[in-house]
Parts: C-alpha cells; structure tokens; sequence
C-alpha cells in the first residue's frame, strides 16, 4: 500500500485491523508526528514499511510491537531524538534498518539487542555523542 504525499499525522492504533495479508506499506513524505502503540499489530505478513520524510521525534517501545517478519524498516529524514529501550524487540527478522539524517544524539545500549538478522544499519546525518560500550553486542 502506497499512502505516500499525503498530510497524514498520526498512525492511528487500529487503522490497518483489516490487512492481514498486506506486506509492503509506505507513509514516505506525509507529516507524521505520532505513532499509537500497537499500530500495525494485526499486520502479520509485513516485511516492507516506511516511514522517512515525516516529523517523527520519538519511537515508542510499543510502536512497531508484533511485526515479526518485518525485514525492512525505514525511518529516515524524520526528527527522531528518542528511541525507547524495547522499539525493536519484536522485529527478529529486520534485515534493514535506516535511521539516517534524525536527531539521535544518544544509543542506548540495548537498542539493536533483538535485531539478530540485521545486516544493513543506516545511521549518518545526526547528532550522535555517545555510543554506549554494549550498544553493538
């Protein structure tokens, strides 16, 4: 599903209850400022979702809870200062994750604790300090 160039601003919690099949979703370039906890929960065959080019500022531990086969995540040119500890737990399968040209200044050190299969990490263009010592383990 392609919703990209639109005014979207919020991912609402049970927007995509009936899209059980669907595995390729794109917001590119709306204004999304929010994603609810557990938004795309009843989306068990998504491997394919991006969110770049919106305002984005905090990635909650809930927000993309339940995409186990989610392969590519794709985050870039948003706002993104915050990521929870726990954003990424369920997302065992992600291959891909760019989280390039955001706001991060800080990477905690359980952040890609879960991302077993990650084989291709974007993190240029923001304002990373400090990489705690765990952070890559």
């Amino acid at each position: 599903m392609d919703l990209k160039y639109n005014k979207i601003d919020t991912i609402n919690k049970d927007s995509f209850k009936n899209l059980q099949n669907l595995e390729r979703l794109s917001f590119c370039s709306n204004q999304v400022e929010e994603i609810q906890p557990c938004s795309f929960k009843n989306m068990p065959k998504l491997v394919y979702l991006s969110m770049s080019q919106n305002k984005l500022k905090n990635i909650n531990s809930n927000s993309f809870r339940e995409l186990h086969n989610l392969e590519s995540l794709f985050l870039y040119n948003n706002s993104i200062e915050n990521i929870e500890e726990g954003a990424f737990n369920d997302l065992k399968k992600l291959r891909m994750l760019y989280l390039s040209n955001n706001n991060l200044k800080y990477l905690d050190s359980k952040i890609f604790k879960h991302l077993v299969s990650l084989t291709d990490l974007s993190m240029h263009t923001n304002q990373i300090e400090k990489i705690n010592s765990n952070t890559f383990n």
